[in-house]
């Protein structure tokens, strides 16, 4: 099962209304999940710094100049002409995080920066604000160590669900243990 139709299966099957997609890139996933479920979603943000990263990202964003960066800010935002539900925010994702209260979220999915630290600061930043009993997700588990390290560390989780396992998530029941997390990776 493809990630697109893993969302959209949470918003029609579990109640889904309001959502947080942080690292949104070219807003493909956005446009795709609004596209089958406009009259469901309540609120959707799209949250990306769209900021030049350099080559430690790899050369697939490493060249992208600042205009490039631009159009892809500017692309997401014309969604929310067509998308009533679609806020758009251009800002990291742990200064986005603080914007919203705690138990906002039916949704948060993380794919942004996939280094391990990164993955572990937007865990712990964006798992308050999902609601208890409401789901905490993302991409590119048991694909780039930084994602697998982090999910492992913050809930133990090993193995990820569908789309060839790279998906992981995790239903909210509590807080994270934060003793339990790496400093010295």
């Amino acid at each position: 099962m493809k990630l697109r139709d893993v969302m959209i299966g949470w918003i029609k099957n579990d109640d889904v209304k309001i959502i947080a997609e942080v690292g949104v890139f070219k807003s493909l996933l956005m446009q795709m999940v609004l596209e089958e479920t406009r009259d469901l979603v309540y609120e959707y943000w799209a949250i990306d710094p769209w900021k030049v990263v350099g080559l430690k990202y790899g050369k697939k964003l490493g060249y992208l100049t600042w205009q490039d960066w631009q159009d892809l800010y500017k692309h997401a935002c014309s969604n929310m002409q067509k998308f009533q539900a679609l806020k758009v925010l251009r800002m990291l994702s742990t200064d986005a995080a603080r914007i919203f209260p705690d138990e906002y979220f039916d949704l948060v999915f993380i794919d942004a920066d996939h280094s391990y630290h990164a993955v572990r600061d937007d865990i712990i930043a964006w798992y308050p604000k999902v609601k208890t009993g409401g789901i905490l997700a993302g991409h590119d588990m048991e694909w780039l160590k930084g994602v697998t390290l982090a999910v492992k560390d913050c809930f133990g989780i090993t193995e990820g669900i569908e789309e060839n396992r790279r998906i992981w998530l995790k239903v909210k029941d509590g807080n994270i243990d934060m003793d339990n997390l790496r400093t010295d990776i």
